[in-house]
């Protein structure tokens, strides 16, 4: 209404117009007030003086703080804001874009976010990706098997680690094809061997022994290490079918375990 609107411009410029020592005491003010706002539920006044300090061109911790107030006072309005963080040069605008990713509910702000990860720059992917794992996002899941697969070798990490902490089957086979790439991909397979060896339950036991007759000579070596390391004795008839295998190398890792 127009009442509103006077009141936000009489309160904007009584914060740029006060002495600049008095402006962070009073944007802090402001802060509280919003905050304040946001926890009663009033969101649309909360976005007000959240909007009113970030206007008001202050120090940068006071800025990040009402840009994340602000972006949940808007909730689903807010993701062109959170967004706009997330792509921010400064690293500060980057990592409370995340935080706020973390706070922000919904499926909308999953998706915003699944469609950022493919068009961040490299070094943020595995960040964003984690933040999708930390909202527990249905999406996180399927994301991270196809990170798992290709990208920089930090967000192939990054995603073995999102599909260890997950704990979904579903990821096995993605991280034995992954854990078989010893040359092409030395760092990201010693990541999938070591969360294989730690996977808990019988399903990393039964997916282990299916890969044994896979064509694939990497995978069924990875699957006969992994074996051992787990100190699988159930699978000693499925070793000793491959250890009459035609690859020289499996042969051997079979007879070693």
């Amino acid at each position: 209404s127009m009442i509103e609107r006077v009141e936000i411009s009489e309160r904007a410029a009584r914060l740029a117009e006060a002495p600049a020592a008095a402006k962070p005491a009073l944007a802090a003010g402001c802060l509280r007030c919003a905050a304040g706002f946001l926890a009663a539920g009033q969101d649309a006044e909360a976005a007000r003086w959240y909007d009113l300090v970030r206007g008001a061109q202050l120090t940068v911790p006071l800025t990040l703080e009402a840009t994340r107030g602000l972006i949940l006072a808007r909730g689903r309005a807010g993701i062109p804001l959170l967004l706009e963080q997330l792509r921010a040069p400064e690293k500060a605008f980057f990592q409370i874009g995340l935080r706020t990713a973390r706070e922000l509910p919904g499926d909308e702000v999953a998706q915003a976010l699944l469609a950022e990860l493919p068009r961040a720059a490299p070094e943020r992917q595995p960040y964003l990706l984690l933040t999708l794992a930390d909202r527990g996002d249905a999406g996180a899941q399927s994301a991270a098997a196809q990170a798992a697969r290709s990208g920089s070798t930090s967000l192939r990490i990054a995603a073995i680690a999102v599909l260890e902490r997950l704990g979904d089957p579903a990821s096995l086979p993605v991280l034995l094809d992954v854990a078989a790439e010893t040359e092409s991909a030395a760092d990201v397979a010693g990541a999938a061997r070591t969360a294989l060896a730690r996977w808990v339950g019988p399903a990393v036991e039964q997916a282990l022994v299916a890969a044994l007759p896979r064509p694939e000579s990497g995978v069924r070596r990875a699957a006969i290490e992994l074996i051992g390391q787990r100190q699988m004795s159930a699978a000693l008839p499925a070793l000793l079918q491959v250890a009459a295998d035609a690859d020289a190398a499996t042969r051997a890792a079979a007879l070693k375990v």
